[in-house]
């Protein structure tokens, strides 16, 4: 039968959990497979993989593809199929699901350095739509840098399959908006969130 055909080939591997997650939150967004190759992060050890697992979900009409130009070496792009059979149960389960285990991106955000606060919002709560959010992680420390802050955050789109806004403060900063009831935090913790380290 077709659908044990489609259930078969479904989350047998993470580098397909992440395509999934990249084509369920950018439906209406097409990529080429070098696109998904560098949104995702993939390896040098995983690109066979990347392109069997694209090309299984092309195979089952999860994704569609596309020819850019009519030559016939021309690049393909791939979208979203809207009427993909299991598109509905699909997105009730990757997207309801928590884009990324907190323990463990709690744990990597640690690493960057010592850090006061780190919150968690928008996206990481649920929030299919980014337009009305103002930020989905904002993390206060006076040792992180912008650039390292900047490469761990696409590490965390790769995993969340959609870009991230980020707010990195300085205490100083975060002190005296706190201090001024700045609108921009007050946004924040009286939506959906969650604080992975030290106290608001």
């Amino acid at each position: 039968m077709i659908s044990q055909h489609i259930l078969e080939k479904l989350f047998d591997s993470h580098i397909k959990i992440r395509l999934f997650k990249l084509f369920l939150r950018n439906p209406d967004e097409s990529f080429s497979c070098a696109q998904a190759h560098d949104k995702l992060l993939i390896k040098t050890n995983e690109e066979r993989e990347f392109k069997k697992e694209l090309q299984k979900l092309r195979d089952i009409e999860f994704v569609l593809e596309e020819k850019k130009s009519t030559k016939k070496d021309g690049e393909s792009v791939y979208s979203l199929n809207p009427s993909f059979t299991f598109l509905n149960e699909l997105k009730n389960l990757v997207l309801r699901s928590s884009p990324v285990d907190q323990q463990k991106l709690a744990e990597k955000i640690h690493n960057l350095g010592k850090v006061r606060l780190a919150v968690l919002s928008g996206v990481f709560m649920g929030a299919r739509s980014s337009t009305s959010i103002r930020t989905d992680i904002l993390v206060v420390s006076d040792v992180i840098s912008e650039r390292r802050f900047t490469t761990f955050i696409k590490t965390v789109e790769a995993e969340v399959g959609v870009d991230i806004k980020y707010t990195l403060l300085s205490t100083e900063e975060y002190e005296y908006r706190v201090k001024m009831f700045d609108r921009f935090l007050r946004d924040i913790f009286e939506r959906p969130h969650v604080i992975l380290i030290g106290k608001q």
